[in-house]
C-alpha cells in the first residue's frame, strides 16, 4: 500500500476502485487450469494463494500483472499524481473518476470515500464510505471487534468544537467499554491476548475472557493509544 505524502492528512469525496477477483480473471486470461478451485470467492483466493506460494513464476506474474493494469488504467484516465490518494496492490483510492475501466479486466467504482483520515506518519486510514460502512487499513494488532471505529461516522467536521467533542466521547467509550473483545487479539487457533492492569499482555483462551475476566481488570487505555489515538490525533491537528 503507498499512501500519497503530498495530499492532506484528512481528504474526503473519494473513489474507491479496485479488480474484483483479479487473479483468478487473470488466471483464465492465461487459459491457466482453473476447474478445481472452489466457487466460494474467499475458499478460492485462499487455493490461488497457495498456487501462487508453491509456484514462484506464477506468483511473478500475478503481481506483475497486477501492477501493469493498474498503471495501465492510470495512464489511459491521465491520472495525475496528485490525484492518487492511497494505490493498492489491487486497486486505487482517487480524487478523481476514471472514465475508462472497461479493459479485459474492468476495474471496478466500489464506492464512494466521504472522509479519509490518515495518521501522522501515512502508513495507516481509516474510511468512512458513503454506504456507512468503515475500513481500517495499515494498523498491526487489531483486536478481535474493533466495531468501535464505527463511532468515527458520528463525528462532525462542520464544526470543530464539536468535533473535539465527539473525539472526547469516542475516549470515554473506549475506556469504559463493556465489550471485551475490543481490547482482545487473537493470537493461534484458541490463543488470545488482553492487556490486564498490573500485568500487562496476558494469553488466555476467548471463554476465560468472555466468561472469567473482570471488565475492570482490562487496561482498555492500551486500546485508545495504540488504535484509536493516531486516528484521533490527526483530526486534532485538523481542529487547529
Amino acid at each position: 500500500m503507498q499512501i500519497s505524502k503530498t495530499c492532506d492528512l484528512i481528504e474526503g469525496d473519494l473513489y474507491f476502485y479496485d479488480f474484483q477477483s483479479c487473479y483468478y480473471n487473470l488466471l483464465r486470461s492465461i487459459q491457466w487450469d482453473i476447474s478445481n478451485l472452489p466457487e466460494e470467492k474467499l475458499n478460492r483466493n485462499i487455493a490461488i494463494g497457495l498456487m501462487a506460494k508453491d509456484n514462484p513464476v506464477l506468483a511473478k506474474f500475478l503481481n506483475d500483472s497486477t501492477i501493469r493494469l493498474i498503471d495501465y488504467y492510470i495512464q489511459t484516465n491521465k491520472v495525475q499524481d496528485s490525484d492518487i490518494i492511497i494505490r493498492q496492490k489491487d486497486g486505487l483510492l482517487l480524487k478523481k473518476k476514471l472514465t475508462d475501466t472497461t479493459s479485459a479486466i474492468p476495474l471496478d467504482l466500489r464506492g464512494m470515500v466521504l472522509r479519509l483520515i490518515l495518521n501522522l506518519k501515512r502508513t495507516a486510514y481509516l474510511a468512512i464510505y458513503q454506504d456507512g460502512v468503515v475500513s481500517i487499513k495499515g494498523l498491526s494488532n487489531k483486536t478481535v471487534d474493533i466495531s468501535f471505529f464505527e463511532m468515527f461516522k458520528n463525528l462532525s467536521f462542520s464544526n470543530k468544537k464539536d468535533l473535539i467533542r465527539g473525539i472526547n466521547s469516542i475516549r470515554k467509550k473506549i475506556l469504559n467499554g463493556d465489550n471485551p473483545l475490543w481490547y482482545t487479539k487473537k493470537e493461534g487457533e484458541d490463543s488470545y491476548s488482553i492487556p490486564i492492569l498490573g500485568l500487562g499482555s496476558v494469553s488466555l483462551s476467548k471463554f476465560v475472557i468472555l466468561n472469567m475476566i473482570d471488565i475492570k481488570e482490562i487496561d482498555r487505555i492500551t486500546i485508545w493509544n495504540n488504535l484509536v489515538w493516531p486516528f484521533a490525533q490527526t483530526i486534532l491537528i485538523y481542529c487547529q
